[in-house]
């Protein structure tokens, strides 16, 4: 959590060496990852060659309106957009094959969805409480929603909870 809560980032690049972060966990259920609740971020983007997003990264960033998922990057993993209550706009490259579970989970101003043509997994809730989503094209590589079921607890859809969304 090296830059969680920092109020004065406003934009970093992530370099492409950066495979994993350690998070911690906030309780029982949300990682928090390194930029976890920087309020001000603004923008965010990758160096050439990013594989993947980890855990928790950019949990509860409010600052961000816009993620660009680079071309290279393939997995999105656990939580790392979860709670950007501001995030509007979700652009996906065709080379991303998973999205973790509740990746961008509670995402309230998210109303443009584009997903990777080339997406075969997505996770449980993984844009659960977008609840300004009203239509998104699910790609035909999707085979597979990832879920955390078992006898004390009943899954949920990739988009549970997104009241708004009317056309799929």
């Amino acid at each position: 959590r090296a830059f969680a809560n920092c109020k004065e980032l406003e934009n970093i690049e992530i370099p492409k060496s950066l495979e994993d972060v350690y998070d911690t966990w906030d309780n029982l259920y949300t990682p928090e990852g390194v930029f976890s609740g920087c309020s001000n971020l603004k923008e965010v983007t990758f160096e050439e060659g990013t594989t993947l997003i980890a855990d928790g990264m950019f949990n509860g960033c409010d600052g961000l309106e816009k993620i660009e998922i680079p071309e290279g990057v393939t997995q999105i993993k656990e939580f790392a957009f979860a709670d950007c209550k501001n995030l509007q706009v979700v652009d996906m490259s065709d080379t991303v094959t998973e999205v973790g579970i509740s990746a961008f989970e509670g995402c309230e101003n998210l109303n443009t969805l584009k997903l990777s043509k080339g997406l075969v997994a997505s996770g449980e809730k993984s844009f659960a409480n977008c609840k300004e989503l009203e239509k998104v094209e699910i790609p035909k590589s999707l085979i597979d929603v990832i879920d955390t079921w078992d006898s004390l607890y009943v899954p949920q859809g990739m988009f549970y909870g997104c009241s708004k969304l009317k056309e799929v």
